[in-house]
């Protein structure tokens, strides 16, 4: 259940929050790979919210 919560609020965020907010994510526009937020999302389908945390951490370090 906070599997569909966390993704539920990921997919707000994706959708009514990052378009607005004037700027892009930094990691994904230096490494060319996933934004922050789309890095958790596709972590918590695959590993669940649990396991996703500390992975999530360690991205979001990297992306300062």
């Amino acid at each position: 259940m906070t599997d569909i919560i966390a993704l539920k609020t990921i997919n707000f965020y994706q959708k009514w929050i990052s378009p607005y907010k004037g700027y892009s994510c930094a990691y994904k526009y230096y490494t060319n790979k996933h934004s922050c937020s789309e890095f958790a999302k596709k972590s918590i389908q695959k590993f669940g919210i649990i396991k996703s945390i500390p992975l999530i951490n360690i991205h979001l370090k990297k992306c300062k």
